[in-house]
C-alpha cells in the first residue's frame, strides 16, 4: 500500500506540474482541438454541388436544351453569367465559380445541320474540383452529342435532311430505356458516415502519440535536475517512481483522446461506433503512447532532444500508419511496413468501429497487438528509467 500511495503521489505531482506549464497545456489541450475544428470546418465547407457559370451566346432552342440538361444534373449548381467569357474567367479566378461553360453563337444552327459544335470549358487546373466538374460537364455534353451523332449518321445514310433526322433522334432518345449502371464501392464505405469520420480518429492517434512522446521531455528535466533521484531518498521504491511517471503520461494521453472524441462528436456529428470498442481502443493506444513517452524520457539527454527527435519520428510513424492517408491506397509492401507501427493497428480498429459499424468482437486482434506494443514499450521504459535512477 505504501508503494501504491507513493506512485499516486508522484502521479499527482506530475499532473500538477504539467497543469502549471502553459506551453504544455497548449500542445496537450488547445492545439488538438484547434486542428480538429479547422479540419472539420474545412471538410464541412466543401460544397455538395459545384457552382458552374454558363454563358449562352446562341439563344437557340438547342442551346437552351443543353443549359436545361446542365441544370438537371444533381452535382451542378448552374448560374447564368452576364459578362460573357470574361465574367466566367473572373469568377473562376476569385473562386466564386468552380468552372464555366461557354455555348458559342451558331450552336443551334450547327446542331441542326449535323456539324460539329465546340463548346468552351473554363476552369482553373490547379483547383481540386476541376477534374470532377470537367467529367460531369463532359458527360452531359456528350449526351447531347449522342443525339447529334445519331442524326448525322442517318443523314449520311440518305435517310433525310439533318433537321428532320435530329428531331427524330430527339424523340427516340426520350423513349429509349436508359442503361442501368451499378456502382460498387471498393473499400470501407458507410452511407451514414461523414467524410470527417476518417480524419477525426487519425487526428486522435497522431496527436495523442506526438504530445505524449514529446511530453517525455518533462521526465528528462526531472532526471537532469535530480528531482527523480531525490524521490528515492524517501522510502520510495524505484518501481513507484516509474509507475507514477507512466500513469501521469497515460492520464494526459487519455485527456487528449477524450477531447478529440468530444469535439468531433458534438461539433461534426462523428459517430465513434461501439462505445466499449472505442473505450478499449483509446485506452490501449494511450498506453502505447504513455510507454513510448516514458521510454523517450528515460533515454533522451535533454528536453530539447526529446522534442527534436520525438516530433519528426512521431509524424513519420503517423504517415506510415495511415494517419495522413488511408493505407488502402498504398501498395501491399507499404501496407505491411505500415503495420510495423501501432498507429496502423489503431486506425484499423477505428475503421472497423466507425466505417464498418462493427463491435468490439471484430477488433480483438487490433487490441491484442496494441496491448503487445504497450507491454514491450512499458517494460523497456521501466527498465531504462529504473537503471538511470539507480545508477
Amino acid at each position: 500500500m505504501s508503494a501504491l500511495r507513493a506512485a499516486v503521489a508522484i502521479t499527482g505531482t506530475e499532473l500538477r506540474r504539467v497543469a502549471r506549464d502553459r506551453m504544455a497545456l497548449f500542445f496537450i489541450v488547445v492545439l488538438p482541438i484547434v486542428v480538429t475544428v479547422l479540419i472539420g470546418v474545412t471538410i464541412g465547407s466543401a460544397p455538395d454541388r459545384f457552382r458552374v457559370g454558363v454563358v449562352d451566346l446562341d439563344g437557340s432552342p438547342e442551346s437552351a436544351r443543353l443549359v436545361e440538361a446542365l441544370r438537371e444534373a444533381p452535382a451542378l449548381n448552374v448560374v447564368g453569367v452576364d459578362d460573357g467569357r470574361r465574367g466566367i474567367e473572373q469568377g473562376v479566378l476569385v473562386g466564386s465559380l468552380s468552372a464555366g461553360l461557354v455555348i458559342p453563337a451558331g450552336y443551334g444552327a450547327s446542331v441542326r445541320a449535323g456539324g460539329p459544335v465546340p463548346v468552351v470549358f473554363v476552369a482553373d487546373p490547379a483547383q481540386q474540383a476541376t477534374g470532377a466538374v470537367r467529367t460531369t460537364l463532359a458527360g452531359i455534353v456528350d449526351g447531347e452529342g449522342v443525339t447529334l451523332a445519331a442524326a448525322a449518321f442517318a443523314t449520311a445514310q440518305g435517310a433525310g435532311d439533318p433537321a428532320t433526322n435530329f428531331e427524330v433522334a430527339e424523340r427516340l432518345r426520350g423513349v429509349q430505356s436508359p442503361v442501368e449502371v451499378r456502382v460498387e464501392a471498393v473499400g470501407p464505405a458507410v452511407p451514414d458516415t461523414n467524410a470527417f469520420s476518417y480524419t477525426a480518429p487519425s487526428n486522435l492517434v497522431l496527436f495523442v502519440f506526438i504530445n505524449t512522446v514529446t511530453g517525455g521531455g518533462a521526465l528528462v528535466e526531472s532526471r537532469r535536475l535530480g528531482v527523480a533521484r531525490r524521490m528515492l531518498a524517501a522510502p520510495v521504491r524505484t518501481s513507484s517512481v516509474v509507475v507514477g511517471f507512466a500513469v501521469s503520461r497515460l492520464v494526459f494521453a487519455l485527456l487528449q483522446a477524450v477531447l478529440v472524441v468530444a469535439v468531433a462528436a458534438l461539433a461534426f456529428d462523428v459517430r465513434w461506433g461501439d462505445p466499449l470498442g472505442a473505450i478499449l481502443v483509446i485506452l490501449s493506444f494511450s498506453m502505447v503512447a504513455a510507454g513510448a513517452g516514458v521510454l523517450v524520457g528515460a533515454v533522451a539527454r535533454s528536453a530539447e532532444q526529446a522534442t527534436a527527435v520525438g516530433i519528426p519520428v512521431s509524424i513519420a510513424l503517423g504517415m506510415l500508419g495511415g494517419c495522413m492517408w488511408p493505407l488502402e491506397i498504398v501498395g501491399p509492401v507499404m501496407r505491411a511496413v505500415g503495420h510495423v507501427t501501432p498507429h496502423a493497428w489503431a486506425m484499423d480498429a477505428w475503421l472497423e468501429l466507425i466505417w464498418e459499424g462493427r463491435g468490439v468482437g471484430a477488433i480483438w486482434t487490433e487490441l491484442a497487438v496494441l496491448a503487445g506494443f504497450a507491454t514491450v514499450l512499458s517494460v523497456l521504459a521501466a527498465w531504462r528509467l529504473g537503471r538511470s535512477l539507480s545508477s
